[in-house]
């Protein structure tokens, strides 16, 4: 997940965000510079998840762990000030709730990166990739396959292992392959949504830093 602001292509890693009234908070990854011409959230591919165009008035004083914040009120506030409008209570939920949102992003950051270190070895004794990108490629490529046949326009099926040029595949040795990774990453897909399950049913801090997010058992 990353943050682009407005006036710049530049992306910037971030561990998730959450909103509340008229402010937004971004947990950072690593300190980003500030900016005052709006931003964008979007997926590893560019894909827009979330448009703050208007959200343009960094917060003071903003040294609350990894993360800033910024206003759509166009009033340059305290940090202090804005926790200050609820009661202690409430101040721990809306902390709790920025923590929960940083660390489902973690989890789904941690899945893509077990994913892009561990390629399928498959029965014809090659790797293939089975990043999320190259499972929606070759998923899109057997649906142009499906939909060229069905209009009776030759479409030729190509493939690459890992490391290797594209060679031609057959529909069904394809849809075998396709099937293969989808059983490959289907249990660490399942143990991300059973971490954010857990991750969402936290109450306190504790609980949430004893959420273990590991998909190399399992």
């Amino acid at each position: 997940m990353y943050l682009i602001y407005n006036n710049t292509d530049e992306k910037y890693a971030i561990r998730g965000y959450s909103t509340r009234e008229n402010v937004v908070t971004i947990q950072t990854k690593d300190k980003i510079p500030e900016n005052n011409s709006g931003f964008k959230i979007v997926d590893a591919n560019g894909e827009v998840l979330d448009d703050f165009l208007a959200f343009a008035t960094k917060y003071n004083n903003t040294d609350i762990g990894a993360a800033i914040m910024y206003s759509n009120d166009g009033i340059t506030a305290d940090v202090d000030e804005y926790y200050e409008k609820y009661s202690s209570t409430e101040q721990m939920k809306i902390i709790l709730e920025n923590a929960k949102t940083s660390r489902i992003a973690e989890s789904k950051t941690k899945l893509a990166e077990w994913l892009n270190a561990n390629p399928m070895l498959y029965s014809d004794g090659n790797y293939y990739s089975v990043t999320e990108e190259k499972q929606t490629l070759l998923n899109s490529n057997l649906t142009s396959y499906e939909r060229a046949t069905s209009a009776g326009i030759p479409y030729p099926l190509k493939w690459n292992s890992t490391g290797a040029e594209c060679t031609e595949w057959t529909y069904e040795a394809l849809v075998g392959l396709s099937l293969a990774i989808a059983a490959y990453v289907a249990p660490k897909v399942a143990a991300q949504q059973a971490v954010e399950l857990e991750i969402k049913a936290c109450e306190t801090a504790e609980q949430l830093e004893k959420v273990v997010i590991d998909y190399d058992n399992g």
